[in-house]
């Protein structure tokens, strides 16, 4: 099932060159409360610490993009799901400086997310996808295969197929499921939708899913035993 985004309110918050909040509004205030502090502490100390070199490479690459740009990803912070947007911003006066805008929406409802007490890490049952200026949340459960494209990952369902800004292995840590499973290096299959396993002309072994409009998915032959035991317990 598919949800829409809607009707939610949107936080702001400022940074410094250097990263340390220096302005929020009101919103910002009532998703974080307290647990903000005063400003001028480093946007790092609100991350857990397995996140904190994953935020700071995003960050990286936008101080070296030439054109400053911005970056819509989805990150764990104080146990909430949070969508948000980084924008470069230059003040000239009184002297000119750069510093960062943070435009955020609270979607730990909308993802049904849950902190892993054990990892640590904040868990989600919804994938939030861009479609026209406007943000769904994909069910696990819809999802086909996924496919790995560089910085990016692409989601295949029966509808229609989505990028999202995370690699394979982030997605599997923050959208546990035990119906998702790694056939090869690019890919993840959902083995609800697994129709049957093929040879291809060159005798690669290859998922064949429900939907035939996504072409085989390859299996990597260290996979293939692991994948055919788990089918044999479905």
């Amino acid at each position: 099932m598919e949800k829409e985004l809607s009707k939610l309110n949107y936080g702001i918050v400022l940074l410094s060159s250097d990263f340390r909040v220096i302005g929020l509004n009101d919103h910002a205030r009532q998703v974080f409360g307290p647990a903000l502090g005063e400003f001028g502490e480093s946007l790092f100390h609100y991350h857990p610490r397995k996140s904190r070199e994953k935020v700071r490479g995003l960050l990286q690459e936008m101080i070296n993009s030439p054109l400053g740009g911005s970056r819509t990803m989805i990150i764990d912070i104080l146990g909430k799901a949070i969508m948000n947007n980084l924008s470069q911003l230059t003040i000239s006066s009184p002297v000119a400086q750069t510093c960062w805008a943070v435009t955020f929406v609270d979607v730990t409802a909308q993802t049904g997310a849950e902190k892993n007490p054990l990892s640590g890490m904040v868990e989600m049952k919804r994938i939030p996808v861009t479609e026209s200026g406007s943000y769904r949340f994909i069910a696990i459960d819809d999802v086909l295969a996924i496919q790995s494209d560089g910085d990016y990952c692409r989601i295949f369902t029966a509808a229609r197929s989505w990028y999202l800004h995370l690699n394979l292995k982030t997605i599997l840590e923050r959208y546990p499921c035990q119906a998702l499973f790694r056939v090869h290096k690019s890919y993840v299959v959902n083995l609800r939708h697994i129709r049957k396993t093929i040879r291809s002309d060159s005798n690669q072994r290859m998922v064949v899913l429900d939907n035939g409009d996504i072409p085989p998915i390859p299996i990597s032959r260290r996979k293939a035993t692991d994948l055919k035991r788990v089918l044999e317990l479905i």
